[in-house]
């Protein structure tokens, strides 16, 4: 499976949302259970970190029935953002026993990040 496109808009002071289904070629929905996601947005590709998107730190969120993610930030935590534009990846990593298998990742979304800037503070 080859990693999709897709360009987000952040906007600086403001919440960041979105829900991601994954289906499969045969347009089938993926179930998600016994994976865990993360994502990395960052300046530049190798650049500084702008925000992690993780399960940990409840930036991303399984669906009840397993069948999409939600990527959520609250306002407070994109205030500080000063970087104008970013690029990201979204990653899933099966978990075997509790335990992450990290030679099985695959990146399944890639893009850009526009970043709007804030007028009313």
């Amino acid at each position: 499976m080859s990693a999709g496109h897709y360009r987000f808009k952040l906007e600086v002071g403001s919440k960041f949302e979105y829900y991601i289904r994954l289906i499969d070629t045969t347009r089938q929905v993926i179930d998600l259970t016994n994976f865990l996601f993360r994502m990395t947005i960052r300046e530049s590709y190798g650049g500084d970190v702008i925000l992690e998107l993780t399960e940990a730190n409840s930036r991303i969120i399984h669906s009840g029935d397993q069948t999409y993610i939600t990527l959520k930030v609250v306002a407070t935590d994109t205030t500080g953002i000063t970087a104008i534009s970013g690029v990201y990846d979204l990653e899933k990593v099966p978990i075997v026993d509790s335990s992450p298998v990290e030679d099985e990742t695959v990146k399944v979304l890639y893009g850009e990040v526009d970043i709007g800037r804030e007028a009313t503070t």
